[in-house]
């Protein structure tokens, strides 16, 4: 025990950083822990689409969307969920739903509406859009 004292007391900022690392570690296996939505590989997103016909969400702004977004994915605007919620939501309560961001990670408000709403299968797309490209996966411009 001494012996970790004295090494924490001489490496006092190695120390914080492992630390600090730790921590974030811990807390980011939390967070995925209690996702809402289970977290896919791009393998898994075209295998879903493909074979189980999932229904892609697009939550990222208009203007990224139509600069490029997957095949057949449906733009979905955050600011007016109500109006989603009635006219397009309804109709995949049933299908594999795969949310996807720019990143993957600015999906939990969204996830939680459908979760509210009573939707079974939700997904969310690893690194979203971003890794879909780095993958050189095809995309789709068009306008909205």
């Amino acid at each position: 025990m001494q012996e970790i004292t004295l090494f924490i007391k001489n490496h006092l900022i190695l120390f914080l950083i492992w630390f600090f690392m730790f921590f974030l570690i811990i807390i980011m296996c939390i967070k995925n822990f209690f996702a809402i939505g289970k977290i896919i590989d791009k393998n898994t997103a075209i295998e879903l689409i493909n074979r189980k016909n999932a229904v892609i969400f697009d939550i990222r702004s208009i203007k990224d969307y139509q600069n490029g977004h997957i095949v057949n994915a449906i733009h979905i605007n955050l600011l007016n969920f109500e109006e989603i919620k009635k006219n397009i939501l309804k109709k995949y309560k049933n299908h594999s739903i795969i949310i996807v961001s720019m990143t993957g990670y600015n999906i939990n408000t969204f996830a939680k509406k459908l979760k509210m709403l009573e939707f079974k299968n939700i997904f969310v797309l690893k690194d979203g859009i971003n890794g879909w490209k780095k993958n050189k996966l095809p995309l789709i411009k068009n306008k909205y």
